[in-house]
């Protein structure tokens, strides 16, 4: 089994949207989000695919930003997601290794996330690699 993590591209739009669709369950419009994937990609935002013998197995974006209560800033990891053949496979613990790779790498001192409420196995993998609840999200929608 060859894994690469690399820089997603556009011919990983579909892949990345079948991923969003099946293991988070988004439901999304697939042309909207390859307009979407490109502004992902590129400025303060950046979106990675883990590779197996030429398939996307899983991929994971995320933004740098500016705290108010530290320095350094910060990394948001905004989506994470493993094909459902490849969980526990290591490929998911594969992409955070290269966000924290990229966070040590700036000097970027923090990375956060957050998770649906429902998803308590996800917490765990979270929480297995060194990740903490620390907050409780809430949106609107307009």
């Amino acid at each position: 089994m060859n894994k690469i993590i690399r820089r997603a591209e556009k011919k990983d739009y579909d892949s990345i949207y079948v991923l969003l669709v099946n293991s988070l369950g988004f439901n999304t419009d697939r042309q909207e989000l390859h307009a979407r994937l490109d502004k992902l990609n590129e400025g303060i935002y950046r979106t990675l695919v883990a590779e197996i013998d030429g398939k996307v197995a899983g991929f994971v974006g995320y933004c740098t930003l500016e705290a108010f209560e530290y320095s350094g800033g910060y990394i948001k990891i905004l989506a994470l997601a493993t094909d459902a053949k490849h969980q526990k496979t290591g490929i998911g613990t594969a992409l955070l290794g290269a966000v924290e790779h990229h966070a040590r790498n700036d000097g970027i001192p923090v990375i956060t996330l957050n998770s649906g409420i429902q998803r308590s196995d996800v917490h765990s993998f979270y929480e297995k690699r060194g990740y903490q609840k620390y907050s409780l999200g809430f949106k609107k929608i307009l």
